[in-house]
């Protein structure tokens, strides 16, 4: 595509690369497409020796397609965050002025891929500094489900694909990112039972409902203003968090 010129098509992106101290040797997008290439084949040799290794694991295939843009697009990201002056989006809620929107707008996707891929991408910054902990290793298991659950929470469904991408860009070897995330998984689903609260897993896989609706909380505390719906919503949460699993399932569930 970079010899060809049919990059600029492909990867219609146009902006300063020096603003990340890139050193520019084949344009500006020739250098953010060999990065993106590269972190897209090493995430795809960490799927492919993790569910190699264990093909009993369940994970929705068609999400591959989402986690290969992710981890394609994830040079962009880094740009943006570069531009911005931090590792952070700084808290702001529009997200189209961004080079990462304004390429997935030219590339004509979906704004549900939009938002799916976005989502990856959020969950895979977040999980990062906390990869190589004992993530849920409490003691206490109601304390380390709710520990793993914060932690995997803001990837919401798709924090598996997040998982996959931030340890493959951890820069450590891939077979121990695959053996780690085979680990992480079987600790998250098997161990912690948080997969109906995450959701994600398989095509099926729903998140568990709250306790109580919006409607409901209401008519109980009439009086109730923004701040302490928060609150209660929370509370519920942390609840379902700590002590519901294998919701309709038996199994000794609780």
């Amino acid at each position: 595509l970079v010899q060809t010129g049919l990059v600029g098509t492909v990867f219609p992106l146009d902006v300063p690369v020096d603003s990340v101290s890139l050193k520019v040797t084949g344009g500006r997008r020739g250098v953010l497409y060999a990065r993106g290439l590269r972190r897209l084949a090493r995430c795809q040799t960490v799927v492919t020796r993790a569910y190699g290794s264990r093909p009993d694991l369940e994970w929705d295939a068609g999400r591959k397609r989402l986690l290969w843009y992710a981890s394609f697009l994830r040079p962009v990201r880094e740009l943006d965050r570069a531009r911005a002056g931090g590792g952070g989006d700084g808290g702001r809620k529009d997200k189209r002025d961004t080079s990462l929107r304004r390429l997935l707008v030219s590339l004509r996707r979906p704004k549900s891929d939009m938002r799916s891929i976005e989502s990856i991408l959020d969950g895979a910054e977040r999980l990062r500094p906390r990869l190589w902990d004992g993530v849920g290793a409490g003691t206490d298991p109601s304390d380390a489900r709710w520990e793993c659950y914060r932690l995997l929470r803001p990837a919401g469904e798709y924090w598996r694909e997040a998982l996959i991408l931030s340890l493959a860009c951890s820069g450590r070897d891939a077979s121990e990112c695959a053996a780690r995330y085979v680990e992480l998984v079987l600790r998250v689903e098997d161990g912690l039972r948080l997969g109906p609260l995450l959701g994600g897993g398989d095509a099926r896989g729903t998140a568990t409902r709250p306790l109580l609706d919006g409607s409901r909380v209401r008519e109980l505390l009439p009086n109730i203003d923004g701040g302490g719906f928060r609150e209660v919503a929370y509370a519920m949460e942390e609840w379902q968090g700590k002590n519901v699993w294998d919701e309709g399932g038996g199994g000794g569930g609780r």
